[in-house]
């Protein structure tokens, strides 16, 4: 069952004119992938907060398609950006159509999650694994691979056939616009065994698995080129590790003269994306003890060589990357 502000928010306006969003609204533009920006004409999706529910401490937001302006997400969060779902979240076609219902738990998906093709038929039902009983196996929530935060219940084709039945048979997973098959194996017991296979716009890849586990895979790109892995994704990282990291903003930073005078000391919290050539862009501050603060994080930040990109499949991937960093005063 949908929560009742989820429910409600489903009955009113499906669009809005996109292009009247003033500058004070509480709203922000987001590109293809979810990430923001700041121009309008380079985003795809406009995130638009509705109200804030001070007993939850939720927000109630929708996002909107730049170009039809149909809504296409409604659910709660209990921050800003980035966000970190809670209850159902419902997101929908630029058609109108059901796309799926989740359910969010401190961010994370959490129980069965339904998924619909743009013509209102069934796609599949995913299980959602327990992410905190799966934090302890990992040191990042990051590093949990898809097919160990997920079992796959059921799975239909295009036509209503069911393909996945109550764990067991063979799954094709598409792109978002169906026009890719990006997975395709066996199932069984809701995990994915033996030879999988698919492709992305800019790679080609076969995988093993035992029991839902990844064991190997190689990726060929573009240019033929073939990366052997065994884990999907290793996170980013600066060069020479996160401790040279501190070390640098030690010896670069300066600290604000206003904020030494007065005292001010605390955490600055930035939020960056690392693309796949190993820069850092759309820097971002979550939360900090000044304005001075966090514009002398980011400027630091932006001084910073180069790291080690992000590899999904081997493959150099782009990454979102949160940064705390102290100003303390010495006594």
């Amino acid at each position: 069952m949908l929560a009742s502000s989820v429910a409600t928010a489903l009955a009113q306006n499906t669009s809005i004119n996109t292009s009247k969003l003033l500058p004070g609204q509480n709203a922000y533009y987001l590109d293809k992938d979810g990430e923001r920006v700041d121009s309008k004409d380079s985003a795809q999706i406009v995130r638009v907060f509705n109200g804030y529910d001070s007993v939850a401490h939720l927000y109630d937001l929708s996002e909107y398609d730049i170009k039809s302006g149909q809504r296409i997400m409604i659910g709660r969060s209990s921050s800003g950006y980035p966000l970190s779902l809670e209850g159902s979240c419902v997101s929908f076609y630029v058609n109108g159509k059901r796309k799926s219902v989740i359910s969010y738990k401190k961010g994370y998906p959490t129980g069965n999650g339904s998924f619909y093709y743009p013509n209102g038929k069934p796609y599949q039902i995913l299980l959602y694994n327990d992410i905190k009983t799966l934090g302890k196996l990992y040191k990042s929530m990051d590093y949990i691979p898809e097919s160990e935060r997920q079992n796959i219940i059921a799975s239909y084709d295009t036509t209503g056939k069911q393909m996945v039945i109550d764990g067991k048979g063979h799954f094709v997973g598409y792109s978002d616009d169906f026009k890719l098959i990006e997975q395709e194996g066996d199932v069984e017991n809701g995990k994915r065994v033996g030879k999988w296979q698919g492709q992305l716009s800019n790679y080609t890849y076969t995988e093993q698995y035992n029991n839902g586990k990844l064991i190997s895979g190689v990726s060929t790109d573009a240019e033929g080129l073939q990366h052997p892995y065994d884990k999907f994704r290793t996170n980013a990282d600066y060069p020479t590790g996160l401790t040279d990291l501190y070390a640098f903003i030690g010896q670069t930073v300066r600290y604000p003269i206003a904020d030494r005078k007065n005292n001010v000391q605390g955490k600055v919290f930035i939020t960056f994306i690392i693309s796949e050539d190993g820069t850092l862009h759309n820097l971002i501050c979550l939360r900090a003890p000044s304005y001075d603060m966090a514009d002398e994080t980011i400027r630091v930040l932006k001084l910073s060589p180069k790291w080690k990109p992000s590899l999904v499949r081997g493959i150099p991937a782009k990454q979102v990357f949160t940064l705390p960093v102290s100003f303390t005063l010495s006594r």
